[in-house]
C-alpha cells in the first residue's frame, strides 16, 4: 500500500486524477465481512 502511495501514484497521477469520480459509496464495517 505504501508503494502505490509513494511511487505509483505520483508516477501516474494525471491519469488516476482522470479517472476517478466523487461516485463513491462508504462501506460500513458491520455490512463487509471476509469470507474465507
Amino acid at each position: 500500500i505504501m508503494r502505490f502511495f509513494k511511487s505509483t501514484l505520483p508516477k501516474n497521477w494525471k491519469s488516476f486524477r482522470d479517472t476517478v469520480n466523487d461516485n463513491f459509496h462508504i462501506v460500513r464495517p458491520e455490512a463487509f465481512r471476509v469470507v474465507g
